[in-house]
């Protein structure tokens, strides 16, 4: 079990570095950030941060740059981001004005509403700003936050995208404020379902990506000619990684449920016939090792 989580850890590191080429990043960002709706995927791939990923690879890299994904308060506790990045509003400006987040996630509901996961990274993306984009009273500065979040799974057969942002509502008078002073923060849920009923490209791309059945060389070929996302040997070898990663994962999670079958054929027998078999009896008769009995003892347990 603790070599299945290994791989599944190894795969989701090669998911998150997928998402964060230049190529796809700037596909996400053109449907979630309502600033970039109208551009092209070339002028959003010119807003990102410039500096290699990590800084593990060079500054050729199709890679956008990830900042320290962990924020760390003594009081508020640590947060580690998926990918966490900066980028600018437009190809005339110097400074950044966007501070994105983009997550992956499989389940829709992993035992709370993801949306309000959304909304915490989005307050801790606002107050690690402090004395890194703006000092003692100068919240103006703040940069805009957008978190975004993947999910492979959706509640019901559709695909869908949800908004959350901050509106300005007046109970007296007419409204005053400026978009620009209070929006601020924006969640965004991208929901992938087997239909995608409004045919947006990037759910498609999404779903040929982590969730298709086709082979490595069906999956390039498609991306290539279809959606004209250029790709390099560096992402080819990346996803050709994530694939070898879910081929083995899926093999072991058929050779694990084969066991626990046998290891649970095998407690029924020694409880239906007591006076036959012990336990040790029966896992020898199903050929399932101390060890592994073991280890389905402890999960059962967890």
């Amino acid at each position: 079990m603790n070599s299945l989580r290994n791989l599944k850890r190894k795969r989701d590191a090669y998911c998150k570095k997928i998402l964060s080429y230049r190529e796809i990043t700037s596909r996400v960002l053109k449907v979630a950030v309502e600033e970039y709706s109208k551009y092209s995927i070339d002028v959003i791939q010119s807003l990102l941060d410039e500096v290699s990923f990590n800084e593990l690879v060079d500054a050729h890299s199709r890679m956008i740059h990830s900042l320290n994904s962990e924020d760390k308060d003594p009081l508020e506790g640590e947060v580690k981001f998926d990918l966490l990045f900066r980028a600018k509003q437009n190809k005339f400006d110097h400074d950044y004005s966007y501070l994105m987040n983009i997550e992956a996630q499989n389940k829709k509901n992993p035992g709370y509403p993801l949306v309000i996961r959304a909304i915490y990274y989005l307050s801790r993306m606002i107050s690690m700003q402090k004395n890194k984009y703006f000092k003692n009273s100068e919240y103006y500065k703040i940069l805009k936050c957008y978190s975004i979040w993947i999910i492979f799974e959706s509640p019901d057969e559709y695909s869908h995208i949800n908004i959350l942002k901050s509106n300005c509502k007046s109970l007296s008078g007419r409204p005053i404020l400026k978009k620009k002073t209070y929006d601020k923060q924006q969640a965004v849920m991208i929901y992938i379902g087997e239909n995608n009923q409004d045919h947006i490209e990037l759910i498609d791309i999404l779903k040929l990506l982590f969730l298709s059945n086709k082979d490595y060389n069906e999956v390039i070929k498609e991306l290539k000619e279809k959606y004209n996302i250029n790709l390099t040997e560096e992402f080819r070898e990346d996803y050709k990684n994530m694939c070898n990663l879910s081929d083995r994962i899926e093999q072991q999670g058929i050779q694990i449920g084969i066991k626990k079958g046998k290891i649970e054929s095998a407690i029924k027998l020694v409880e239906k016939n007591p006076d036959l078999f012990t336990i040790e009896q029966a896992l020898a008769l199903f050929e399932i090792t101390k060890k592994d009995y073991q280890a389905y003892q402890k999960n059962s347990m967890n």
